[in-house]
């Protein structure tokens, strides 16, 4: 068994749970990640994939991108014209009529 810390470089493309935890949580840690992981499988974290025996490494990274909001679709700035909005007021957008403010 893996004793020493991982780095997600170091895994295989489907990751066993022991070598998933030690990279995700530390070899100090890794005996917590049994108790953890179906809470993570209820937010959609990748299953276990029973061919591969192991986790898909790229979609655990991506779960976890998207938990914290580092994914480049929520990350970046939607398209379109900055509009300033003065603190306090409630204005609305002529062609949208959509309504904005603090």
């Amino acid at each position: 068994m893996t004793t020493r810390r991982l780095t997600f470089a170091e895994l295989p493309l489907f990751a066993g749970e022991h070598e998933l935890a030690v990279a995700l949580v530390g070899p100090e840690r890794a005996g917590e990640w049994k108790a953890i992981v179906p809470l993570y499988e209820a937010r959609g974290f990748p299953k276990i994939d029973p061919m591969m025996r192991g986790r898909y490494t790229r979609a655990v990274l991506a779960f976890f991108d998207h938990e914290y909001r580092l994914s480049g679709a929520i990350a970046a700035a939607p398209p379109g014209v900055e509009r300033p909005i003065k603190w306090g007021r409630l204005i609305r957008l002529p062609h949208t009529g959509a309504r904005y403010g603090h």
